[in-house]
């Protein structure tokens, strides 16, 4: 039990990614046991390194013993949970299904306990961008665990929360809430204040109500669980870091540029801290900054987090890994905010192809980069093909009611790509449409909308409607310096 609970405990603390195992209470004279505990005590107080050294080892005393002996397994999985931490995704596959294979085949390891393994290998899985397989070992997981732990356990908890991290990245955002929220309802009830639990459940659905532009929200759960996390676990943990890049992600979303940067500054250095520089946690806290710096103009710095990030990705991440594509995506971004459409082409092209790979033609993250590479087009005047593409990520992103945000931003560039073709009318109603989703979904300041109606202004005015364009601005430029 011991190590089962121990496990589930590195669930909460490896980005909420499911790991629970389990074993007898240990003996007194189990050394193999005792330097599991202390590894595992360690490694809630955050200090990965001796934690690591103390599962290894455990794990060179177990491999002494029997080849199918329980200790063998738990610390094949205690050592798995450690490398998959640094990063080493391939490595800890390997040493949690090592561990998969000892103690599925014990006669004294329950059901549940096999339940815990499998979230250890869905957690990697999920990590690595493979989700379907994911999600499919971690429904599972909460199948067995409901059966043999119960239904109001904290261990089910912690399972349904690993699920529903799956169901949002699978896109089924309301099959989420559900399983975040009834996960939270459990763990309220089974374990007392603070705890290491509801705080990483808190910081999930706060991401979920994030990428659903309900940011109000969002930034509440979000800042409970960076309270209730430095109460848990301290200032240091990567857990810390990782909920101040997510109120930087909501920042970001909000508008509040220079909010947006200080946060994810101030959690990439605790993660740097507590990771290391080259970690792959650090990936998506870097690009969220690039691309702040981007829209802030500050385009040598957002082209040096880009390449960090890039290089980053690319050495830890295996290929075709989602993270990968989306640091070659910024990438490209930034350089053809820069001009140089030269190094963007191929990039942006690199990235298309992983991503329709990844997530077949029709998805709307296919089509915003479609859309991308439809603006690089218009900077290179070739509008027959830039047109061809906005219009058909236009027509995709129509299809996903949920990509409104998206979908404003490639109305926005279908009307600039409209107005350098000097299709006027057709400009016209692209930048309305676009004006209008972004009142619905973005605030009054948020960077994108003022850039969509200062550009709308300018066309007014080159169409001699000078008037139009100062009612248009002058209100929006109250509303700006009252902020």
């Amino acid at each position: 039990m011991k190590q089962r609970v121990a496990l589930s405990v590195a669930f909460i603390l490896s980005s909420l990614i499911g790991f629970a195992c389990g074993a007898d209470e240990p003996t007194e004279d189990n050394a193999v046991q005792t330097l599991l505990d202390e590894g595992w005590t360690i490694y809630q107080q955050g200090d990965l390194a001796n934690a690591g050294r103390r599962f290894e080892a455990a794990l060179e005393l177990a491999r002494k013993g029997a080849a199918d002996s329980p200790d063998l397994g738990w610390s094949l999985a205690a050592t798995g949970v450690v490398r998959f931490q640094h990063g080493a995704y391939d490595e800890a596959i390997s040493l949690l299904e090592q561990a998969r294979e000892i103690l599925e085949t014990s006669p004294d390891i329950e059901p549940a306990d096999i339940a815990g393994l499998q979230q250890n290998l869905a957690g990697v899985y999920r990590a690595r961008g493979e989700i379907d397989k994911a999600a499919s070992l971690m429904a599972s997981a909460v199948a067995a665990i409901e059966q043999g732990v119960g239904s109001r356990s904290a261990e089910l908890a912690i399972a349904l929360t690993g699920l529903a991290d799956c169901r949002q990245e699978q896109g089924r955002g309301d099959d989420a809430e559900a399983l975040y929220l009834r996960s939270i309802d459990i763990m309220d009830e089974a374990l007392p204040e603070p705890n290491i639990y509801v705080p990483g459940m808190l910081n999930n659905l706060g991401l979920l109500y994030e990428r659903q532009r309900r940011l109000d929200e969002a930034r509440e759960l979000l800042t409970r669980a960076h309270a209730a996390f430095l109460e848990s676990v301290g200032p240091a943990h990567p857990q810390v870091g990782g909920v101040l890049s997510n109120l930087g992600r909501v920042s970001q979303a909000a508008g509040d540029l220079s909010g947006a940067a200080s946060r994810y500054r101030a959690g990439l250095a605790i993660k740097e801290s507590a990771l290391g520089v080259n970690h792959p946690d650090l990936v998506t806290t870097l690009l969220g900054l690039a691309s702040v710096h981007q829209s802030l103009g500050d385009l040598d710095e957002a082209l040096t987090l880009a390449k960090r990030a890039r290089s980053i990705a690319e050495k830890s991440l295996p290929a075709g890994h989602e993270r990968i594509d989306e640091s070659i995506d910024t990438l490209a971004s930034v350089y053809y905010s820069r001009g140089e459409y030269d190094l963007a082409g191929p990039l942006f092209d690199r990235s298309l192809a992983m991503r329709v790979e990844r997530l077949g033609p029709d998805h709307p993250e296919v089509a915003l980069l479609l859309s991308s590479i439809g603006s690089l087009y218009r900077g290179m005047k070739r509008y027959t093909e830039a047109l061809e593409l906005q219009q058909k990520a236009l027509s995709t992103l129509e299809a996903h009611e949920l990509a409104r945000p998206q979908r404003s931003l490639c109305l926005h560039r279908l009307a600039n790509l409209y107005r350098d073709m000097k299709q006027t009318a057709n400009a016209e109603d692209a930048y309305r449409r676009s004006i209008a989703l972004y009142e619905e979904t973005l605030s009054a300041i948020h960077p994108m909308r003022l850039a969509a109606l200062e550009d709308y202004a300018q066309f007014l005015r080159d169409t001699g409607r000078e008037s139009e364009a100062d009612a248009l601005i002058e209100p929006l430029l109250d509303r700006a310096e009252g902020h």
